[in-house]
């Protein structure tokens, strides 16, 4: 079973999802340029992650509609529902640590007391 208007859907879809893809590439260019040791380099990565992930889900269901694929529609939206939830998640952990020494919490240890003090 085919959609009459699927391949005239489906290639502005793949074009808005190219074109959310490279959108996410220039926004986050500057963070995926920074140091390795530069804590958001992996903040900037997720977030270029998740923008890419979604761009290409609807590059995929694109592709789906154009070649009257459903299984590929339904493998892609899958896919990327896990993919969004691990990046948000990923994003979450990251803005929430410590980005300096001295933010960092002590483990409650007498030592590390004794160190900080």
């Amino acid at each position: 079973m085919t959609a009459p208007w699927g391949p005239h859907a489906g290639v502005p879809a793949m074009l808005i999802g190219v074109a959310l893809v490279v959108w996410a590439l220039r926004r986050y260019a500057a963070d995926l340029h920074r140091p390795v040791t530069d804590p958001r380099k992996a903040l900037g990565l997720a977030l270029f992650l998740r923008v890419a992930i979604l761009g290409s889900t609807i590059v995929a269901v694109g592709a789906a509609l154009v070649w009257s694929l459903p299984p590929l529609a339904l493998v892609a939206v899958v896919i990327a529902g896990e993919e969004t939830i691990e990046t948000s998640v990923v994003v979450a952990a990251l803005r929430a640590a410590p980005t300096r020494a001295h933010d960092a919490p002590t483990s409650g240890c007498r030592a590390s007391q004794a160190r900080t003090a």
